[in-house]
């Protein structure tokens, strides 16, 4: 008998770090098992025999515990995959965990919004984010349907999330439902394509907040309409080492593959065919893997390509250029860049998760507020003095990209913000402030981020930015060092006469144990801190605390510490990015 084990990661889990396994769900007969390297079905409750409850959803609900029956029970509670004896059989970890299928109904469009009937349907499952820099694979399984004649189509008990109820992630990141259990969505790629695929669709499906609808058979999530559009012919760049002639390589996890001959190999390039409209940063190649005398499962490897496919027809573009008093900065570096910088921008709210697209650099655009026909937004940029860059703007809801932003609001006040899971060092807050300091006195701080490190000692670590005490018309920042039972260091750290009814932008960043801090797009702090050693990290769960006064573009970021490149003694780089952050908000 042959198994299709198919695994995704759980990220961080107590005490290591391990792949979460749904063989469980074959071995069980709550999923059909194909012998097929390319196809996994789903059977229904009746069919497999196996006892599901319905929920208030009208999910099933299949309750799983434990691995394969061949997995010694010495393995399967409380083991790591390292610690695992690889057998005759695949290893891996038990946890109780609940499966929740539902059905998922969509429909085909052609451009002109006419259905599409007869068409082909694949929905590929492709596991959690995959890390190419440390050669993790993840399996893949592909179920395939056909339209009707209206254009419909359907998929029975598609496993779309699992809750694990006995294991305490130490990523607090990590999603948990009411009962604090940890909950993982499986992410699904869904492709729709022509008899010849010169007409299809690519896109990523968000089956954590479909629209649940009901219907006579019940509940159901509803994908939004997927139009296919006419596919695209590119020539693919790739690094020959990532690959061997014969290997079948596709665009990320659409249906767009091509076998790679010698002579391609060779040339480390080919002309794939049929590609889908989307972004496509990977080029993924599939292989079998034996785990055993009665199993097998496939993998799929992953490679980032050297610059994004894009198919996508962009809406508008954007550009930029570093601001002269910030390029004065950089004169004495030969890497005359500044990466990740932040701008905002506004566009049409036609397009629901806009990004920038510029060569092999993408950004993802966070989200500020609607403004009449437009929504606001913050996005991440790269400068090279040298040129302008021009960003395209590109509709990518499908698209997963991180990004430096922690915080954005289009204005924070007397409010409380949960401190995230980003550090108090290599940080940094931004804020536009109108204020009279003549005629209003704040007796609570703008902004707050305090830690008690030491009850018994009165040890204060974080900092404090408001009004000054002594000059009302005056912003100050206080920082509480923690080195000893003093409340804050003696030190006021970047005072600025702004309060003065007009309306400024002040920034502040820590990256390590240094500061800098920028007003109107000047440098009016720039100094090393003598702090305790816990300064950078948070001890409790303090959280960002805002005051009574009213912050408008407020945002909290990452700086990435590399920011400081050798003989940047002066921090000019710092300096340069925080002016050219201010400027271009003018």
């Amino acid at each position: 008998m042959k198994l299709r084990i198919m695994n995704y990661e759980l990220r961080k889990i107590r005490g290591f770090v391990a792949s979460m396994s749904i063989a469980a769900l074959c071995s069980a007969s709550v999923m059909g098992c194909s012998e097929s390297s390319t196809t996994a079905g789903v059977l229904t409750e009746t069919e497999s025999g196996q006892t599901a409850t319905i929920d208030e959803n009208g999910d099933k609900i299949v309750n799983v515990d434990g691995c394969s029956t061949s997995i010694p029970n010495s393995l399967r509670k409380n083991a790591s995959l390292q610690d695992a004896e690889y057998g005759t059989e695949l290893a891996c970890i038990s946890f109780n965990r609940d499966y929740a299928q539902a059905r998922v109904k969509g429909s085909a469009v052609d451009t002109d919004g006419n259905p599409l009937k007869n068409t082909r349907v694949l929905l590929k499952r492709i596991e959690g984010d995959y890390d190419v820099g440390n050669g993790l694979s993840h399996e893949t399984s592909v179920r395939e349907t056909s339209t009707d004649n209206n254009g419909n189509f359907v998929f029975d008990d598609v496993v779309y999330k699992a809750t694990y109820l006995n294991i305490d992630p130490i990523d607090e990141s990590f999603e948990r439902n009411e009962k604090g259990q940890a909950v993982v969505y499986i992410r699904y790629a869904l492709m729709i394509g022509s008899e010849n695929d010169s007409l299809a669709s690519y896109s990523k499906l968000d089956l954590k907040n479909a629209e649940r609808i009901s219907d006579d058979d019940g509940k159901y999530l509803e994908i939004k309409p997927q139009e296919i559009r006419k596919t695209t012919n590119l020539e693919i760049q790739f690094n020959e080492n990532d690959f061997s002639a014969s290997d079948k390589v596709c665009l990320d996890f659409s249906n767009a593959c091509h076998v790679l001959t010698e002579d391609e190999l060779t040339a480390g390039s080919f002309l794939m065919e049929n590609i889908p409209e989307g972004i496509y940063q990977n080029l993924c190649t599939y292989v079998t893997n034996a785990a055993g005398t009665s199993s097998e499962y496939t993998n799929a490897i992953c490679k980032s390509l050297s610059t994004p496919v894009i198919t996508k027809e962009s809406s508008n573009s954007l550009s930029f250029v570093i601001p002269e008093t910030a390029l004065a900065l950089l004169d004495s570096f030969s890497n005359k860049t500044l990466d990740k910088v932040l701008v905002q921008y506004s566009f049409d709210k036609d397009i629901s998760v806009p990004i920038l697209v510029n060569g092999n650099s993408i950004s993802k655009s966070t989200f500020i507020e609607s403004n009449g026909r437009e929504n606001r937004y913050w996005a991440e940029i790269n400068l090279n003095a040298q040129d302008t860059a021009t960003y395209n703007i590109v509709d990518a809801s499908d698209l997963g990209i991180s990004s430096n932003i922690f915080v954005a609001q289009s204005s924070a006040q007397d409010t409380v913000i949960d401190k995230g899971h980003y550090e108090r060092k290599n940080i940094g807050y931004s804020f536009k402030i109108k204020v009279d300091g003549s005629n209003e006195n704040y007796e609570s701080a703008f902004i707050s981020v305090l830690d008690s490190i030491s009850d018994e000692k009165k040890l204060t670590i974080g900092y404090e930015i408001g009004q000054c005490e002594t000059d009302p018309k005056s912003i100050c920042s206080r920082i509480y060092s923690g080195l000893d039972g003093s409340v804050t260091d003696t030190t006021i750290y970047g005072k600025a006469a702004i309060l003065d009814g007009g309306e400024h932008i002040y920034s502040i960043a820590f990256v390590g144990v240094h500061l800098t801090i920028a007003v109107d797009g000047k440098i009016i702090r720039d100094t090393d801190l003598k702090v305790n050693d816990h300064f950078g990290s948070w001890i409790n769960s303090s959280p960002i605390v805002i005051g009574d006064a009213k912050l408008r573009d407020f945002v909290v970021f990452k700086i990435d510490e590399g920011i400081k490149q050798e003989r940047d003694n002066n921090w000019n780089r710092l300096k340069a990015w925080l002016i050219a952050f201010q400027e271009l908000q003018k």
